[in-house]
């Protein structure tokens, strides 16, 4: 049976997800401390220390919506307060939401790169609420919006039932793949290579290639927006996993090849190259490209 969305009749018949109903834990105004990944920082090569209990509150916020508002790139910056407490709203109107430090999200980028993977890290937390959901009855929230890729603000109820439907599947599938190569490169660096040789080199390839197929997707389908989730973050993860001395040739070959492909300006390379943890980079290689 298909779960479904409606609007509310608030008289206790159905599943209220809001923050004022029975299952307010699925609300993006809940509040878990630590607990929800900051698209951008938390990347997919550091998850399993945060998974096993690390201390990592700067990468982590409290709340879906807490990420949400405080990426917002409104007067020049992020409000990082925001990530932590109860959520509250920044009022203004944002020029769009800020990912790495590097690249400035339109609306719809930003649902699915922010939003859309923000509100999966708490459904997968929630396993418990989830099951409790009966499929005979309609879920709902405050607001009805059931375009969830449109202009307006996404009403979470709708995603939710989209989720339990198997609509969101291109996310949950991206969000393995990404973890079982950050698994594969946690396994790899551990083994002995060969001196002045980057133990990760097949897993740059990798993200090399896969990057080049995921191309420029839209952000007009669920599995467009997978597709752009899962390159920002394959990027993002090339540069995180970049430790070392060894890496530095890789690093740039790649960051290089996404200059020349327009997947990167000039002021974007340059900002998500400082994200590397390493120091001898240089900006030689910044120029090569449109």
């Amino acid at each position: 049976m298909l779960y479904r969305y409606a609007k509310s009749r608030r008289d206790g018949s159905q599943s209220d997800v809001s923050r004022y109903g029975t299952f307010r834990a699925l609300s993006p105004f809940a509040v878990y401390p630590g607990r929800i990944p900051i698209p951008g920082m938390l990347s997919y090569v550091h998850r399993s220390y945060w998974e096993a209990g690390d201390n990592l509150l700067d990468w982590a916020a409290d709340s879906v919506e807490g990420v949400w508002q405080g990426l917002k790139y409104l007067d020049n910056g992020t409000d990082e307060r925001l990530f932590h407490g109860q959520p509250k709203k920044r009022r203004g109107r944002p020029d769009g939401h800020l990912f790495a430090d590097y690249r400035l999200l339109d609306y719809g980028q930003a649902k699915a790169l922010i939003y859309i993977p923000t509100y999966l890290e708490l459904v997968r937390q929630q396993s418990e609420a989830i099951a409790k959901l009966d499929p005979g009855l309609e879920i709902v929230d405050v607001s009805y919006q059931p375009d969830t890729l449109g202009p307006k603000p996404i009403s979470h109820a709708a995603l939710l039932v989209d989720y339990l439907n198997g609509e969101l599947n291109p996310f949950e599938e991206a969000h393995r793949r990404m973890l079982d190569l950050a698994t594969r490169m946690e396994e790899r660096y551990l083994e002995e290579t060969d001196a002045g040789v980057s133990p990760l080199l097949p897993e740059f390839v990798e993200i090399g290639e896969r990057v080049r197929q995921l191309g420029f997707p839209s952000t007009t389908n669920y599995a467009d927006c997978a597709r752009f989730f899962e390159r920002e973050n394959l990027m993002l993860m090339a540069v995180h996993a970049s430790g070392c001395g060894e890496e530095v040739d890789p690093l740039t070959d790649l960051l290089t090849q996404w200059r020349r492909a327009s997947l990167l300006t000039k002021e974007e390379a340059a900002q998500l190259a400082d994200a590397a943890p390493m120091s001898r980079m240089g900006s030689w290689w910044i120029d090569d490209g449109p």
